[in-house]
């Protein structure tokens, strides 16, 4: 009976011994996956600022980019502008000379018929008191 009670005595004993080694190596691998999820925390983390310096770069470049095109169109527009500006004035030059040169060709006619017309006058003039 004793060396039963011993037996069982012993057993528990290693039992005990086994459950503390288990509570150990329990407590170790707890320890580890909290190091573990501590690192992939941080690594995360990480991945975000990077991800975010990134995004804010894009978007500062992608803006700047823009601005850029923003300023060639509208130096383009306003040169289009000046050029339509030039063209007007050009044409409006030319429609002022034509017109001078219309009046003048008009005046000209004009002083020509005067001088027929009176012309004519004198000769008819000439030719009643001829009679």
């Amino acid at each position: 009976y004793e060396q039963l009670l011993a037996d069982k005595d012993r057993k528990l004993r290693e039992m005990e011994s086994v459950g503390e080694e288990v509570k150990k190596q329990l407590t170790k691998t707890k320890e580890q996956v909290f190091h573990l999820q501590e690192t992939l925390m941080n690594e995360r983390n990480e991945k975000e600022k990077q991800m975010n310096v990134l995004k804010d770069k894009f978007s500062t470049d992608l803006s700047k980019a823009l601005q850029k095109k923003d300023k060639q169109l509208e130096d383009a527009m306003m040169a289009l502008k000046k050029e339509q500006k030039a063209r007007f004035e050009e044409l409006q030059d030319i429609q002022k000379r034509h017109l001078q040169e219309a009046e003048a060709r008009d005046k000209h006619i004009s002083m020509m018929m005067a001088e027929a017309m009176h012309r004519a006058q004198k000769e008819t003039s000439e030719a009643y008191d001829a009679r």
